[in-house]
């Protein structure tokens, strides 16, 4: 029905570069952004910053991959990669998302994987990775923007519509959600 178009996607413009926070659905999509963020900077876009592998967060990278962009992800992605579910959710989505999701489409090996609390300094702007571990997928994390006091929660908090769960560890996600500040926050984006 949204022909794809079912999370939400972070975009900090910083002096070296742009750091793109977490994805969109389909490669169409993944244009249509680096369209709006050439309307504020022809930077190029350096990082790109995954919270977790899933078909609704993934079929966009190989735009930013093909740039040149370090794609970076928590090591859950290994797990998703290798398993056979994420060639056939591909190709179940190049039937069900086509022409958004289609034959040129391809799943991205991240540069980096992330499985431990880690900082990522750019241009003066302090990113914190930090790993739930299996969470709503085989790995998650979420991402702060430390000087604008800001989180993207990933699919850890979800908005106006019912969490996916199939897969998840229910008890962690919970006790993740438990330990979450959010008051620490100005602003969380689900």
């Amino acid at each position: 029905d949204n022909d794809g178009f079912m999370s939400n996607a972070g975009v900090v413009i910083t002096d070296e570069g742009v750091v793109v926070l977490d994805a969109l659905g389909t490669p169409s999509l993944a244009y249509l952004l680096l369209s709006k963020i050439r309307e504020v900077t022809d930077k190029p876009v350096v990082k790109v910053i995954s919270t977790h592998y899933h078909a609704d967060h993934i079929y966009w990278l190989q735009v930013f991959k093909e740039q040149g962009a370090e794609i970076i992800a928590p090591s859950g992605a290994k797990d998703y990669l290798a398993a056979d579910s994420a060639e056939a959710r591909l190709k179940e989505r190049r039937e069900s998302l086509f022409p958004w999701v289609d034959g040129n489409t391809y799943l991205v090996k991240p540069d980096r994987y992330v499985s431990d609390k880690t900082q990522i300094t750019l241009g003066g702007i302090d990113f914190v990775l930090t790993s739930l571990g299996s969470t709503h997928s085989n790995g998650d994390i979420t991402i702060e923007v430390v000087q604008e006091n800001v989180l993207f929660s990933g699919d850890l908090i979800f908005e106006g519509r019912v969490p996916f769960a199939a897969g998840s560890d229910v008890k962690h996600w919970i006790e993740n959600l438990s330990k979450l500040d959010a008051k620490k926050y100005k602003v969380i984006i689900p």
